[in-house]
């Protein structure tokens, strides 16, 4: 009997579990249905936008081909004629070109079904046994992958709807031209993160008069890319994290992986703690003190960039204790260091801040809509601005998600899905099976992405979410495979 499996959303989760079943077709009689309504292939960070938007991973680090970490690399080479580009930042609408092309290749391997329909409601059957509702039509399904992507964006100042605030940026050449045109002299964008440095760079490119105000809680950046290294880890690796465990326990206190990152750095000729502390702030003067230190700050990133594929683990034997005072002492700075701007995003932003084109403001208090303009209310001033860009980013909690997403509001109406406390939902780790209240583990039902950042922290790398897919579609063939052998069990 033909298997029958839902994967919904395609970007880059779902291109990920769409490979993995393509090469389970050679072996099986499968039928893959893919639902999305738009951007399939690319999601909305790889949409088609200006050309300005840079990557924040080097073209070394962004393959989808996970036996060729190179393969994008390759294809810039074989279809752009750009050689050499493995520690360059590619523009993020050439990347979202370079999916695409995947994805065709794919499609001609594959017995792929596509629904260009938005899914409303998620229905359990029976055991591996799902019914998959759209509008005017429904699916009955063996397994499904949620890979809906980002969740609505956060409105922390409740201007949604207001004319002259653009609430979600992308495709930001776009949503923003239209405004550009204007006659605006002062632009506010809510947030500091890489969402904010890609408004930055086509505002700045576009329209030379408009003053950008960055307005955020502590008016800083994320750090500049250094000159990345990648040398072997000695200390923060899977062997010894076992080997831990194995001998006191399940859990790891946060000080011995502190200590094991001080003991990396030493090992690598670097001293973790004064880079901690002088380097990546973000400010303009952070960003010149950055520049200063390329090599050793490189090096640091090298570290926690190799890291990617053992965050989820070191996650998962931290206490609950240890991940609430790593979120609260180091969270935000290890987000910068993980995080980096490209050099060339970084010497932009000093350029615009000596001529004031670009002003950082902190601490901010409130957002007044008054006519057509905002008031913002800081420490020390007001700050008038005639449209304000939104960069805050998608929420991570459902409760606030589901209240702009009637699919997520239904599964956990249903207790299909269950909150997790850091984020995201409730899975098993690493099978990312959803686990629910009502019906326990649901090992053919899985969530990727954002959906499983709670769990799986730091899973926002292409990497980490490409290796991920892998796991998550072999552990649901042993269930889909169980079910030809045991039938359909009612739940």
């Amino acid at each position: 009997m033909e298997k029958k499996v839902a994967i919904i959303g395609l970007g880059v989760s779902g291109l990920s579990v769409l490979r993995e079943y393509i090469c389970a077709q050679e072996h099986e009689d499968l039928e893959i249905i893919v639902f999305d309504e738009e951007n399939l292939g690319t999601g909305l960070p790889y949409q088609k936008d200006d050309k300005s938007l840079l990557l924040n991973q080097t073209s070394a680090t962004m393959s989808m081909d996970p036996i060729n970490p190179l393969g994008f690399v390759d294809w810039l080479d074989e279809t752009l004629e750009i050689q050499d580009a493995s520690g360059h930042h590619i523009p993020r609408t050439i990347y979202g070109q370079y999916l695409r092309d995947y994805l065709n290749k794919l499609i001609q391997k594959g017995n792929i079904t596509f629904v260009p329909k938005k899914v409303s409601d998620l229905t359990i059957i029976g055991e591996n046994e799902y019914k998959v509702s759209c509008k005017n039509d429904s699916y009955k399904v063996n397994a499904i992958h949620l890979c809906t992507g980002h969740f609505p964006y956060k409105d922390p100042y409740g201007l949604k709807g207001k004319t002259e605030y653009i609430h979600q940026p992308y495709p930001v050449e776009s949503r923003l031209f239209p405004l550009l045109g204007k006659d605006v002299n002062r632009l506010a964008i809510v947030g500091t993160g890489l969402t904010a440095l890609d408004i930055m760079l086509y505002v700045s490119k576009t329209n030379k008069d408009i003053q950008i105000h960055f307005i955020s809680l502590d008016g800083a950046f994320t750090s500049v890319r250094g000159n990345i290294v990648f040398s072997k880890l000695h200390y923060l690796n899977k062997e010894n994290i076992s080997n831990y465990i194995d001998s006191y326990g399940d859990f790891i206190p946060l000080n011995q992986y502190i200590e094991w990152l001080m003991l990396e750095g030493e090992s690598n000729g670097i001293d973790v703690r004064e880079i901690w502390q002088n380097l990546g702030g973000g400010t303009p003067k952070g960003i010149e003190m950055d520049f200063r230190f390329l090599n050793e700050l490189g090096i640091f990133q090298g570290i926690i960039h190799q890291l990617d594929d053992i965050l989820p683990l070191i996650w998962d034997s931290l206490t609950n204790d240890d991940r609430n005072t790593f979120l609260r002492m180091y969270g935000g700075k290890w987000h910068k260091f993980r995080s980096p701007m490209p050099q060339k995003t970084a010497k932009k932003i000093l350029e615009l801040c000596a001529d004031e084109s670009i002003i950082l403001h902190k601490n901010i208090q409130s957002i007044n809509y008054i006519g057509n303009s905002f008031e913002i209310n800081l420490p020390t001033e007001q700050l008038h601005v005639e449209y304000i860009v939104n960069a805050t980013g998608p929420e991570t909690d459902v409760e606030k998600a589901k209240l702009q997403d009637p699919f997520l509001f239904s599964l956990l109406n249903k207790r299909i899905v269950e909150k997790q406390m850091y984020g995201g939902i409730e899975v098993e780790w690493p099978s990312q099976s959803v686990y629910s209240s009502k019906y326990g583990v649901l090992n053919t039902l899985k969530a990727h992405g954002q959906l499983v950042g709670g769990i799986q922290y730091g899973n926002n790398s292409m990497g980490m979410l490409s290796r991920s897919a892998v796991m998550a579609v072999e552990h649901a063939f042993k269930f889909i495979k169980e079910e030809e052998t045991n039938g359909i069990k009612n739940i």
